[in-house]
């Protein structure tokens, strides 16, 4: 699957400073030109592509300062002089680079296309070794290229690198309340699922990781594709489509080693709609994943619903394809709850109901969550306090570092990262699901 990503805001017609040298009226000229190029090869080649039309959106929202004021010219001649004028360009590599990644993508054929209109203006070899880097196995080096494009060569190796790497779907599956939503996004490292336990989520959301971060978050839905999508978009829960794919950077330890797939599913005991319990046992029953991750909120084990689910699991999921997270540990109370107490209540729970061995990995999942977003972005008064609170336990106390109770294969593995993201559990956690093999 196509990771919806352009790396576009580090594109060189982006830069402020040619704006400066060339003048606005150019640039501008200059920008609409280029987009033409791109949306001619589009018309021309891909038709149907969802992600070139997409993308064409994109960056007549980014290099122009009014969108609105784009036009296409219809008519063959026009087209043609401004092809004409941009292979000539001192942009005509970058044209090139962007045309052959967002109209063919890994369609030789339709790049030899775009390779041949370009050549029959004028037949550089550069444009012939910028095709043989991204089409064939000769390794041909590349003639000495400006550093931007360079940079820019190097982003969509990224993407084109990053499309061949395996990809892993791991399930994710909660009563509600039990901080399912919180867990991915601290996984994710951004809101990118709602977590409020009245906006329960009534379809699957798939959620995919981009190999770089482009800046944007990008969704697939009903067959549409939008690269940058705003938060209403990505969190809509009134829409009538039985499931989103989002796709995002992911902030996560060795997140870029595969291509992430995490499947989000509706609470099974909503007591509002039964139909959410159904949408998440026929995506279990489907086995179209490689894990299935059920958490359990620590301050309700063994209700009557959790029991139902469980069973419901044990008699559909291999065992050696899940695995528990007990969450909200940090909600705990010093004098009141034990953590290791509770750890082995439910190993002996689930040992009784037949899971042999329970893999269990105890965290908080908002710890780490607000360890994340507060690299990114300003959190609120309530936000801070929440955090300096954990952060206090954490570090006063040494039963909540729940790194201790779940040693992984890279568990002892420096890291330079937040010490309270360590002891969350959440980084223990993040490194089983990009070790070399999920099977238990």
């Amino acid at each position: 699957m196509q990771s919806l990503t352009l790396p576009v805001q580090k594109h060189a017609l982006m830069k402020n400073a040619m704006l400066k040298s060339l003048g606005y009226k150019y640039f501008r000229t200059l920008r609409i030109n280029y987009i033409n190029v791109i949306e001619f090869f589009t018309r021309k080649y891909a038709p149907e592509n969802l992600f070139a039309h997409a993308a064409l959106k994109v960056y007549r929202e980014k290099f122009l300062a009014k969108p609105q004021e784009y036009f296409y010219p219809n008519d063959t001649e026009n087209i043609s002089r401004i092809l004409r004028k941009m292979t000539r360009h001192k942009f005509r590599n970058f044209l090139l680079v962007d045309c052959l990644n967002i109209c063919a993508g890994d369609n030789r054929d339709i790049a030899q296309e775009i390779l041949g209109d370009f050549c029959s203006v004028r037949d550089r070899k550069t444009f012939r070794r910028i095709f043989a880097h991204f089409y064939d196995d000769n390794n041909e080096k590349l003639p000495v290229l400006s550093r931007n494009l360079v940079k820019q060569i190097s982003l969509w190796d990224s993407i084109r690198n990053f499309r061949n790497k395996p990809t892993r779907k791991i399930l994710f599956t909660a009563l509600m309340s039990a901080g399912k939503s919180t867990l991915i996004n601290a996984l994710v490292g951004k809101i990118i699922t709602r977590t409020q336990n009245e906006a329960c989520t009534g379809r699957i959301h798939r959620i995919y990781n981009k190999p770089i971060n482009d800046g944007f978050v990008s969704t697939l839905e009903n067959n549409l594709v939008n690269i940058n999508a705003n938060e209403k978009q990505f969190l809509d829960l009134d829409s009538d489509s039985s499931e989103i794919s989002v796709f995002t950077f992911f902030d996560s330890y060795r997140s870029d080693n595969f291509r992430f797939c995490l499947i989000d599913t509706p609470g099974v005991n909503f007591s509002a709609s039964s139909k959410h319990q159904h949408i998440t046992q026929n995506e279990i029953k489907s086995g179209d994943w490689d894990l299935l991750v059920y958490i359990i909120n620590a301050q309700y084990i063994g209700t009557t619903d959790e029991l139902q689910h469980l069973k419901f699991v044990r008699e559909n999921v291999s065992a050696n394809k899940i695995i528990f997270v007990l969450n909200k540990l940090d909600r705990y109370r010093t004098d009141d709850d034990n953590i290791p107490e509770t750890i082995s209540k439910l190993r002996a729970n689930l040992e009784k109901i037949g899971f042999k061995s329970p893999v269990i990995f105890p965290v908080s999942a908002y710890a780490a969550l607000l360890t994340k977003l507060e690299k990114i972005t300003k959190l609120n008064d309530d936000e801070l306090d929440e955090l300096m609170l954990i952060n206090m336990k954490f570090s006063k106390f040494q039963e909540y570092d729940l790194s201790r109770y779940n040693q992984t294969e890279n568990s002892q593995e420096n890291l330079d990262s937040h010490e309270l993201l360590q002891k969350s559990g959440v980084l223990n956690l993040e490194k089983f699901l990009t070790g070399k093999d999920l099977t238990l």
